[in-house]
C-alpha cells in the first residue's frame, strides 16, 4: 500500500511538473537576476552574451563581433526589461520562465532562450 501511494504521488508530481505553464517573471525578479550578472543565449540563431551593471549600463557581445554598450532598466508597472541602444532607442521585453529555462518575449517575436551567468562574462572561449 505504501509503495502504491509513493508511486502515485511521484506520478502526480511528474505530471504536474511536465504540464506546468510558462510563467512571467516579475520586475523585481528580473532586476535581481540581471543586476551585476551576464546572460548567454541565442537571438534569431546568433550566439551572444550580455552583461548588466548595477548602474544601468549594459554591454552586448555577439560571437565574432564588436561589443556594443547600451542602457537597461526594469519597468515595475509592466514587469518588463527595457533596453536602450543608440540605433534603436528603448525596447521592452518580457521574461518568461518555463521550468529551468528562461526566454525573452515580445509581440511578434519568437521566444528567445537565455541563461544567467554569474558576474561579468563577456569573453568567448574559442
Amino acid at each position: 500500500m505504501l509503495k502504491t501511494a509513493i508511486a502515485l504521488s511521484a506520478s502526480v508530481f511528474m505530471m504536474s511538473s511536465a504540464c506546468a505553464e510558462p510563467t512571467a517573471v516579475t520586475a523585481a525578479e528580473i532586476e535581481t537576476m540581471l543586476s551585476g550578472n551576464s546572460i548567454e543565449g541565442t537571438w534569431s540563431g546568433d550566439e551572444y552574451r550580455q552583461y548588466f551593471s548595477a548602474s544601468g549600463s549594459t554591454t552586448y557581445s555577439q560571437r565574432g563581433a564588436r561589443k556594443t554598450v547600451g542602457k537597461w532598466r526594469v519597468n515595475e508597472q509592466t514587469n518588463e526589461y527595457e533596453s536602450w541602444w543608440e540605433r534603436s532607442g528603448w525596447s521592452a521585453y518580457g521574461v518568461v520562465r518555463d521550468g529551468e529555462s528562461l526566454f525573452w518575449t515580445s509581440s511578434g517575436l519568437e521566444p528567445q532562450p537565455f541563461k544567467i551567468i554569474e558576474g561579468r562574462q563577456l569573453n568567448w572561449d574559442d
